[in-house]
């Protein structure tokens, strides 16, 4: 008897799994046209990537309803934390792919169980990387500054 009921289970979770697979490619089927059609609104200057000034033209009143329902669980406290969200290369410009995959992920965030915080943990992940990234090129400037400096003194002293 137990065994009939192990395996019926395992036969229903195998019917879940499939069934919520199904779900969700059926979502991300409907999505991402329309996070395409969005990306291209948003971007007004035809360059294939949004900045951050083209995101902030975003009006909340006129976003198609996936957009709003991949929003809902996420608390964005500006448009620039919805930006370092979706910038998933860090570059500071989103590309369609960048746009489409990052709002397919926090749509499909609530069938995958992961937590908006997890999220907004990834997020300052990125945004730290952002950072770092610009802190080694002011520091690269530096140090070329230092050499130049450094071979501008050595030929005045041998010229003294």
């Amino acid at each position: 008897v137990t065994a009939v009921l192990v395996d019926g289970a395992i036969k229903q979770t195998k019917n879940d799994k499939a069934a919520e697979k199904e779900l969700l490619l059926e979502k991300a089927k409907h999505e991402v046209p329309v996070f395409k059609a969005l990306f291209r609104q948003l971007d007004t200057n035809k360059s294939q990537t949004i900045s951050i000034d083209e995101l902030s033209s975003l009006d909340p009143n006129s976003l198609p309803t996936p957009f709003k329902k991949a929003l809902r669980n996420f608390k964005f406290q500006s448009t620039v934390e919805l930006f370092e969200m979706i910038d998933a290369d860090t570059s500071g410009a989103i590309s369609e792919e960048e746009f489409v995959d990052g709002l397919l992920n926090l749509s499909m965030s609530e069938h995958r169980q992961v937590s908006p915080e997890l999220f907004m943990i990834l997020k300052l992940s990125r945004g730290n990387t952002r950072r770092q990234q610009e802190v080694m090129t002011q520091v690269d400037e530096v140090r070329e500054d230092v050499k130049r400096l450094l071979r501008e003194n050595t030929r005045r002293v041998v010229v003294a």
